[in-house]
């Protein structure tokens, strides 16, 4: 259940600007190594250029920057790892104005660039003296192309194996076409893209082949963290209730994750075939389908195992909800507060965006604390209004005390809490949903 990724390739090089065609060189040459195509290669060039100019500008000269890069089924990383936090990163807000009236304006100009360059970063504080940003480039395939012939025949008997390359891009196409109106994962609109992930281990399927060899149905899943699995399905194409096809296809999923140490397994698009015996309600929220109308999606989780308990860390707000929560969903928690006791902050937050403009939605993920993260979470929602995101989440790890304390900053903007998503990341996650402005 391992993801899948390549070997790291690694550069140490002290912050001075005489290194810096020595980090660019890197960058082009693992990027291009990795799978990446030469305009993909030549963004991540590029935004590192910026990265690397920005920090030897800022950072004392004998300060060695450690420079990352790996290669995933369908996308290639680059980390940077710093000794310090003691750098301004609030330019890679998509929101934030640069000043070009003073020097540290100046300086701030690439790193503006270098966010928009990469399809995703994030920062990670990894120790308290120590943190990581990671671009990240996609590799890009084309969407899904014409319809293929989804005349899928009766079937009186079925079995369940694994895929194949050309029968996981013809699953790809039934899904669509049995379930264009229904919420599906991002993915599913690129078959060379979940060949891909599957390949590199990002990715399983299981499909279901009836006895003259036609497909009848799939389930896919897809590893959140080393003990939280999503999977997505089960689909069936065509075939008439009860035959038991919606119930193999689960229970294929279940008995390859018997042999790991995964403790959930969570679905949150079900279709109007998920089997939800046996599993618990996480939570509701609303997202829009291909065709424009906004449904609501229920998430669903169930055990695998015996739960260890673990602490998770609360903003007094959002503390009731957890709560009950926990309680409901009979998970053992430690909740831990956090305030503020007048201990110094940083003067600027950041804020990472992933949009899925297919279906006009965008995920927040807090990259970095700060006394201004009610104004930054506000700015942010502007601008994706603004560009017609209709559906905007913001994500949080309850295993990081920092990241919790954004949750003040998403109540009064019109966030609400949706659910959680146990051990989806380094701990759990609490997933807000924006309902509107607060009256």
């Amino acid at each position: 259940m391992n993801r899948g990724r390549t070997s790291d390739v690694l550069l140490r090089a002290s912050a001075r600007e005489a290194f810096i065609p020595l980090a660019v060189s890197f960058a082009e040459k693992a990027a291009l190594g990795l799978g990446l195509e030469k305009d993909e290669a030549l963004r991540l060039t590029l935004a590192v250029e910026e990265v690397f100019t920005y920090l030897c500008r800022t950072a004392a000269s004998d300060q060695v920057i450690e420079v990352s890069c790996y290669g995933g089924s369908h996308d290639v990383s680059l980390v940077f790892t710093l000794p310090t936090a003691a750098f301004q990163l609030r330019a890679f807000n998509l929101t934030t104005p640069v000043s070009l009236q003073d020097e540290a304006g100046l300086d701030e100009i690439g790193l503006v660039l270098a966010a928009r360059l990469v399809d995703r970063f994030r920062m990670h504080r990894a120790r308290h003296e120590v943190f990581t940003l990671t671009l990240i480039i996609e590799k890009s395939y084309p969407l899904l192309g014409p319809d293929v012939s989804l005349s899928v025949q009766q079937v009186s008997g079925f079995s369940v194996r694994e895929p194949h390359a050309e029968e996981l891009k013809l699953a790809v196409h039934l899904v669509n076409g049995y379930y264009q109106g229904e919420i599906l994962p991002v993915f599913l609109n690129y078959p060379g893209k979940v060949v891909d992930m599957i390949a590199g281990g990002d990715l399983h399927a299981a499909v279901a082949i009836g006895t003259t060899g036609t497909m009848v149905g799939a389930i896919l899943w897809q590893q959140m963290s080393d003990t939280t699995v999503e999977c997505f399905g089960p689909y069936v194409f065509g075939q008439e209730p009860g035959m038991g096809i919606r119930e193999e296809l689960l229970n294929a999923c279940l008995h390859r994750l018997a042999r790991s140490r995964v403790v959930a397994l969570i679905n949150r698009f079900p279709t109007r075939d998920f089997p939800d015996a046996h599993f618990e309600l996480l939570g509701c929220f609303s997202v829009h389908s291909r065709d424009g109308s906004l449904q609501e999606s229920k998430a669903w989780f169930r055990l695998l195992r015996e739960d260890p308990g673990c602490t998770v860390w609360s903003h007094p707000d959002v503390q009731p909800f957890l709560q009950r929560e926990y309680r409901r969903l009979v998970l053992p928690r430690s909740i831990q507060p956090v305030t503020s006791e007048g201990e110094e902050q940083a003067a600027y937050s950041v804020i990472s965006t992933d949009v899925d403009r297919l279906q006009s939605q965008a995920t927040l993920h807090p990259a970095w604390p700060g006394r201004d993260m009610g104004e930054n979470v506000s700015r942010h929602l502007e601008l994706l209004q603004h560009e017609g995101l209709q559906s905007v989440f913001f994500v949080l790890d309850l295993s990081q005390s920092w990241q919790a304390a954004f949750a003040g900053a998403l109540l009064p903007n019109g966030f609400e809490p949706c659910l959680i998503l146990p051990y989806a990341g380094e701990g759990d996650l609490l997933v807000f949903q924006f309902r509107g402005p607060t009256p």
